[in-house]
């Protein structure tokens, strides 16, 4: 499982939609919010910072997480909800 901050630094994601400590990753687009994170090597400052995105997004409840199977991140869970529209 390679660590999300090296895929940061090849250019592969964009660094500022990471947790401080490499952990976790978090996409916003088109109303979904996709968030990633690593189960078995999660800092608590990676955790609290996962916590407070999904505060920003008024996530309450989670589903069950998905898993990724192959590539770069496989191993890594994922979510992806869609986000209420309040206007």
């Amino acid at each position: 499982m390679r660590d999300i901050r090296s895929l940061a630094l090849a250019g592969e994601i964009d660094a500022n939609l990471m947790s401080p400590e490499g952990g976790a990753i978090v996409v916003v687009e088109h109303g979904t919010l996709i968030a990633c994170d690593r189960p078995d090597d999660m800092s608590e400052l990676d955790n609290a910072w996962l916590d407070e995105v999904f505060e920003r997004f008024g996530v309450t409840e989670l589903p069950p997480p998905c898993y990724i199977a192959e590539g770069e991140l496989a191993g890594w869970r994922y979510w992806s909800l869609e986000l209420e529209n309040d206007g």
